[in-house]
């Protein structure tokens, strides 16, 4: 009985061993991808290699390859192979709509597939975002045919995972597992020997995900961080609104993302994003000097037709339908089209895209076309922020109030007394040749202000007074002083005046000018007002003026400057060979934004408006004011309100003093409402009674 059971024991074991055996060898032979094919076209996958945009348009049929890209792609693209291949940090702010995500997508796997880098994170806004890259990038490892030929390293395991997760842990390539990873927001490549793409990695995740520590063990025992960077569209329409947003979205980039190679090895790092509002966050990197960028509109040039043909009969007839009708916006639509078709030559003449094949061709002929019907169809705000980089002012639309109207624009308080709302004051002096001219105005924290003195150096002592009819001058008061001697004692003597005094607020408090601008930019006294500046105790800058136009690059875009601040249409530049800081001004902005002030109504927020006097009073200062009028200029897209000095109205010098003000009262850190974060408070959750 015993040597009975005994053999049955034994049989047990040795059929389970048999069966362990047995499942084991069909596991392998499961995990055993085999042979992998040989690479189709050698020639071609190596002319591919340092070539990106060949890779681009020639691998990806359906996606980058489908049209020709454009010239302004190409040069993006370029910038992307060289950042990747040699290091750096590359911007690309490009229209909504130029494929920048899908070439994002593609870049990462030229970098990983040629070996060019080992770790690649390809950031965008969210987890959302995120989740739809890395599924794209997968689609393509699994069903693009020319990968598979030129990259049968690569594609041929991922497909002998047949979309089965569970077998990337077991598979092997002649008996050694391939580590490949295939599950989550990661894929790790196959490890297999030769291959340039070995154990590469890419990982797809949102800016306000995990990014600090990233990094992966390879089966060598190598700790394997990141090496290079891809971020696409980084914001999101709530974020590029909100200031704080704003700010935290770049500290992410600043300091987790480039720090993400260590600190003894910089990363490669490519922005591929699109502007969305004003001084939002790719604007901010666009004039990082530390980032090489460009901004890509989609129009280079309106159409010579742009009034007499798209804005006038072509919009008339896509926009003129019954809304009754269901049928009805559609035959607008094919009519206009049918129109733009029998005037095509007219209405394309002078227009230049940035992108030809940029269309719809099924309802549309041209990219001319399509984007002309962006801007019918969505508005000039939206074609100017999503199309050409160039999202609106806020302010955008000015008119002029009169001299008369702006003296009578008063509140009920006396001459040097400040509301009670004031916070800070701020001061501005405007030098001339024979006198200073000056102003000093209260400002609230939402800017909203109140002239409380203005004046001349030397004082006169009348209350009408223009610069060719001064009474007294600096040869009245410092005769026998070279002019420059003048000057020095002129604002020595004007600054004690509005500066080296305390003023009262309405609810008796105290009140001192805690900034005074001083314009520098009169040549001929440049020098010593540099160095009154460097040598007074009392808060004074120098300051320049200049009048930035149409067809300069705006403020925001100014690189290889030497600031110690850059503001809103300001920069505070440091000091070079007369060694004192001093802020240049976007004068035309900012006469634009006094002017907005003075229109919005006593009680709003950023409202302007004078002390209690009678209008007559105050003629002389409001009709210097309005010694300026706004001229629309345009180029391109860009629309700037050009200043210029009206022929009747030769002093400007109060204006000017206004509008430094504001720039004071600016660099103190006083903002509009609109400038700044608006937050909705959180409602409070009502606890349910609890059942006894």
């Amino acid at each position: 009985m015993t040597t009975t059971t005994n053999k049955s024991v034994e049989y047990l074991k040795r059929r389970k061993a048999w069966q362990q055996q047995y499942a084991a060898e069909g596991r392998a032979s499961i995990n055993e991808i085999g042979e992998i094919p040989p690479v189709l076209n050698p020639e071609l996958r190596e002319s591919w290699r340092l070539d990106l945009h060949k890779f681009l348009a020639e691998a990806f049929p359906d996606t980058t390859g489908l049209s020709p890209l454009s010239p302004d792609h190409k040069r993006m693209i370029k910038r992307m192979e060289v950042c990747c291949l040699s290091g750096g940090r590359t911007l690309n702010a490009i229209f909504r709509g130029a494929a920048k995500t899908t070439i994002s997508e593609n870049t990462v796997l030229w970098a990983i597939l040629f070996g060019h880098r080992k770790f690649v994170p390809l950031i965008g806004a969210d987890k959302t975002a995120a989740d739809e890259m890395i599924e794209s990038i997968k689609m393509e490892l699994e069903t693009n045919d020319i990968l598979f030929e030129q990259f049968p390293e690569v594609c041929y395991p991922i497909r002998k995972l047949e979309g089965k997760v569970q077998r990337a842990a077991g598979q092997t390539h002649n008996g050694e597992r391939t580590h490949i990873k295939w599950k989550g927001n990661a894929i790790t490549l196959p490890k297999i020997e030769g291959s340039p793409s070995s154990e590469g990695r890419i990982i797809c995740t949102g800016l306000t995900g995990r990014i600090r520590g990233m990094k992966f063990k390879r089966p060598d025992g190598v700790q394997q961080r990141p090496d290079f960077v891809v971020i696409d569209d980084f914001q999101t329409e709530e974020s590029a609104r909100s200031k704080l947003q704003t700010d935290i979205r770049l500290e992410i980039i600043r300091k987790a993302v480039l720090k993400l190679a260590g600190h003894n090895k910089s990363i490669a790092c490519v922005v591929n994003a699109t502007v969305m509002q004003q001084d939002d966050g790719v604007e901010q990197l666009i004039k990082d000097s530390a980032w090489m960028s460009e901004r890509i509109p989609l129009v280079k040039s309106f159409s010579t037709a742009h009034e007499t043909f798209w804005l006038g009969p072509y919009r008339e007839i896509r926009t003129n339908y019954d809304p009754d009708d269901p049928l009805g916006q559609e035959e607008a639509k094919r009519k206009s089209t049918e129109l733009y078709r029998e005037n095509r030559e007219l209405a394309d003449d002078g227009c230049e895209v940035a992108w030809e094949h940029c269309f719809d061709p099924e309802n549309e002929i041209s990219a001319i076309q399509h984007a002309y019907n962006f801007l019918i169809d969505d508005g000039e705000e939206v074609f100017n922020s999503e199309c050409q980089q160039q999202p609106a002012d806020p302010n955008e639309h000015l008119s002029m109030m009169s001299s008369p109207e702006i003296g009578r624009k008063t509140l009920k308080l006396s001459r040097r007394i400040a509301p009670v709302t004031a916070n800070k004051l701020t001061a501005f002096i405007d030098v001339q040749k024979n006198s200073l001219w000056w102003g000093l105005v209260a400002w609230g924290e939402d800017f909203t202000g109140h002239v409380i003195d203005y004046g001349v150096w030397p004082r006169q002592n009348s209350t009408y007074y223009a610069l060719k009819t001064l009474k007294k001058t600096f040869a009245t008061e410092y005769g026998g002083m070279t002019l420059d001697a003048q000057i020095y004692k002129a604002f020595e003597d004007c600054t004690e005046h509005i500066l080296g005094k305390k003023y009262t607020r309405d609810d008796g408090a105290s009140m001192a000018v805690s900034r005074c601008l001083v314009d520098a930019g009169w040549g001929e006294s440049t020098d010593t007002i540099y160095k009154f500046c460097r040598n007074t105790l009392h808060p004074c800058t120098p300051s320049h003026g200049k009048g930035i136009r149409a067809t300069n690059a705006p403020m925001r875009e100014w690189k290889g400057v030497k600031e110690r601040e850059r503001g809103h249409h300001w920069i505070l530049r440091l000091g070079s060979g007369r060694q004192v800081q001093h802020v240049v001004i976007d004068t035309n902005y900012w006469k634009s934004f006094f002017h907005r002030r003075l229109q919005a109504p006593i009680g709003d927020p950023g409202c302007i408006y004078l002390w209690e006097w009678k209008a007559y009073h105050h003629s002389a200062f409001t009709d210097q004011l309005v010694s300026e009028i706004p001229k629309e200029a345009t180029h391109g897209s860009r629309k700037v309100d050009e200043w210029v000095l009206r022929p009747d109205r030769p002093d400007n010098h109060w204006f000017d003093c206004m509008v430094g003000c504001c720039v004071a009262a600016s660099m103190e850190g006083v903002t509009l409402p609109e400038w700044q974060q608006k937050r909705t408070p959180r409602k409070r959750r009502r606890r349910k009674a609890s059942k006894l």
